[in-house]
């Protein structure tokens, strides 16, 4: 199971559901930073009496750094997913399995019955993906399979949601394998 970033996300349009907002204690953060940058920034460039230029140039090209990494922080590292219905903030994990695995998986997800999975394994890489939306709280879980069929996934079931005591014992199942 590997965590995936927002932007990583192929088909994240299949999710209806999943929205990306902005956090906002991360966009204060950001701020915070970004303005303690400039102000560095400034002083640095108009204190230019001291007699070690090449520290105020190093002090000039670290700040620059940490403006650029605060542009960065801004416009990427804001973000969040959040479950609408829910109104949750999840975040997304993928597994991969063998083709043969399919209708047992399917099975077991429909059935919420996940105990007897445990010699299912996760691949590398396979014909069957697992993407999954956990909470952070993890109580709830979205999960849905998909098959590869020539040159990308296609969706071959229905999301299907957990929530509570399912959602803890689908991810117990997640994380044995």
């Amino acid at each position: 199971m590997e965590n995936q970033t927002p932007d990583a996300v192929m088909y994240l349009p299949l999710y209806r559901n999943i929205v990306i907002k902005q956090a906002n204690h991360k966009l204060v953060f950001s701020w915070a930073y970004g303005l303690f940058s400039l102000l560095l920034l400034l002083y640095l460039l108009l204190n230019e009496k001291s007699l070690f230029e090449f520290l105020i140039l190093l002090f000039v090209l670290c700040v620059s750094t940490a403006f650029a990494l605060v542009m960065y922080r801004l416009y990427v590292k804001s973000k969040q997913m959040i479950y609408a219905p829910a109104d949750r903030v999840v975040n997304e994990a993928v597994a991969y399995f063998d083709l043969r695995d399919f209708e047992r998986l399917h099975e077991h997800l429909k059935t919420m019955d996940f105990s007897t999975l445990q010699d299912v394994k996760v691949e590398p890489s396979g014909n069957i993906r697992l993407d999954v939306f956990v909470s952070i709280d993890k109580r709830f879980v979205a999960a849905q399979l998909f098959q590869f069929i020539p040159y990308r996934y296609k969706a071959v079931t229905p999301i299907y949601h957990y929530h509570g005591e399912i959602a803890a014992q689908f991810l117990k199942y997640i994380s044995i394998n």
